[in-house]
């Protein structure tokens, strides 16, 4: 609890600067706040998203976000994501495998778009985004028990596993026709990831997270984060 803590910390300092260290740009914004004839919400859905699920296990989700245009270089952006299982993607390569899975991921950006009007909510943007996932996954191990008669018994247990992101993306958004949305962005920053084990009878059997060093299971660990999204949006006035 305590790395817990301090990672928190230092991932809200971070994300506290980002957005403070641009303040001088943005009250340069606010004081063309001007708006023209544009929309000033964007009703989405993340592809990418929900397709990739929890990102680590087989599972896929529901991911819905909505951006409100703030000035003409400004705007915020909320997304959710409902995660639950997918079994077309147990056993693939760099998946871990779950028997169940169901959990929430929250992200939220501000966003600076570069070009000096933002009609409809158009264009190239650059901004810090701050992430939340938590999912509790229902996993099945084999577990000897040794004696004269010794024999295998099959246990199901259970994995809490919290993770912070802290990125800063770049992207585009852009309009398919009238008020049909598409948008591209990457983040790069780090992530924060601690997990824990309920009811699991030994410390044996864990995967690793694809390309990482950190147990499944168990364990806490801070490294490299990369998150991509691709979206459809909807304009409303």
């Amino acid at each position: 609890m305590k790395n817990l803590s301090n990672a928190l910390k230092g991932i809200l300092a971070i994300f506290l600067i980002l957005v403070l260290s641009s303040m001088p740009i943005l009250m340069k914004a606010q004081e063309k706040n001007e708006k023209p004839d544009q929309f000033d919400w964007v009703v989405k859905f993340n592809i990418y998203g929900s397709i990739a699920g929890d990102m680590v296990t087989n599972s896929s989700g529901m991911a819905f976000g909505v951006e409100k245009n703030l000035n003409n270089h400004l705007s915020f952006q909320q997304f959710f994501t409902y995660i639950f299982r997918n079994n077309a993607l147990k056993g693939e390569i760099g998946v871990v495998s779950v028997e169940k899975i169901n959990g929430i991921r929250s992200g939220s950006q501000l966003r600076y778009y570069i070009q000096k009007d933002k009609p409809d909510l158009i264009g190239v943007y650059i901004g810090p985004e701050l992430m939340y996932q938590y999912t509790r996954a229902k996993r099945n191990q084999s577990h000897y028990v040794n004696g004269p008669n010794g024999y295998v018994i099959s246990n199901d247990y259970y994995v809490n596993r919290n993770q912070f992101n802290l990125h800063f993306v770049i992207g585009y958004q852009g309009r398919i026709f009238k008020k049909l949305l598409i948008e591209n962005s990457i983040g790069l920053g780090l992530r924060f990831v601690t997990s824990n084990s309920v009811d699991k009878i030994d410390s044996g059997g864990s995967e690793n997270e694809f390309l990482y060093s950190k147990e499944y299971d168990t364990g806490d660990k801070i490294f490299p984060s990369v998150n991509f999204k691709l979206c459809l949006g909807w304009s409303i006035q």
